[in-house]
């Protein structure tokens, strides 16, 4: 079950990443969206709108300066929370130094998904002429008590 969930996330990122990312207006996304994230985020600010396929819509926002993203698709809603690197719990920091030397975390959020919180962490290595490129980019996926479920190359 955990492999699928897991999968099923990486499949998300996947799709949002190879689709063209789109800003659009509100009006433009599916109303049913709309009324999911209106009700479920009424403090929301700085909402905006991202258009992956017909079907898949990303609100990227923050609430109480909590930058915060749902992906809104035909295959669920997933719900992202960034976390501050400080904050990093440190079953994942220790993870990283033992086993990912050399390595940068990019970001950390905690994701929601069919009622499944996990930790995600995307990070990479440094390269290119003046260390501005990000090579080998990889996500790490936790259980929200730190514990390693898995790496998936990006």
């Amino acid at each position: 079950m955990r492999k699928l969930l897991v999968a099923l996330t990486a499949m998300l990122m996947v799709q949002a990443a190879v689709y063209a990312q789109k800003t659009v207006a509100k009006e433009e996304v599916n109303k049913n969206y709309i009324t999911d994230f209106e009700k479920n985020y009424p403090d929301a600010k700085n909402v905006k709108w991202v258009k992956f396929d017909s079907l898949s819509y990303q609100a990227d926002f923050t609430v109480d300066d909590v930058h915060q993203q749902v992906l809104f698709s035909n295959k669920g809603t997933e719900k992202r929370w960034f976390v501050e690197s400080q904050y990093t719990p440190k079953a994942i920091k220790d993870t990283l130094a033992n086993n990912y030397q050399g390595y940068k975390m990019k970001n950390v959020c905690i994701v929601e998904l069919r009622g499944k919180m996990t930790y995600q962490v995307q990070i990479y290595k440094k390269g290119g002429l003046f260390g501005h490129k990000q090579k080998d980019p990889k996500q790490l996926n936790f259980e929200t008590n730190g514990k390693f479920i898995d790496a998936i190359n990006l």
